[in-house]
């Protein structure tokens, strides 16, 4: 009788904690779902998580908005005065709760997605 090694899945401790990971690409390593439901991980973009105690900046969060979530979208309003240094209220950056701002270029539409903090 052949006897198997068990398969080792992935676990929110093999994570980095400086890398934003798209859910699909976590989930096809072989992370268990429950561990999206779980302490050790954090939703930062609608399907993109990581580790629950990673610190993510906005610049992170703006660069995987404009080449992956929402490819030809530029960041506006208040997520680019911040991006670009100036001061806002707390309740109108990043750390603060706000959402992610950004405009279409082809179209005039503006989208704002909430990165959970």
């Amino acid at each position: 009788m052949r006897s198997y090694a068990p398969l080792m899945s992935l676990r929110p401790k093999d994570l980095r904690l400086d890398t934003v990971y798209r859910r699909e690409e976590l989930l096809a390593q072989g992370m268990h779902r429950r561990h999206f439901a779980s302490a050790a991980m954090r939703r930062v973009l609608p399907g993109w998580w990581v580790r629950a105690e990673a610190d993510v900046s906005l610049r992170q969060l703006a660069a995987i908005v404009q080449s992956r979530l929402r490819p030809g979208t530029v960041i506006s309003h208040e997520s680019a005065a911040e991006l670009f240094g100036f001061p806002l209220p707390r309740q109108l950056t990043y750390a603060g709760g706000a959402p992610i701002h950004c405009r279409g270029l082809s179209r005039d539409i503006g989208i704002s997605l909430w990165a959970d903090v």
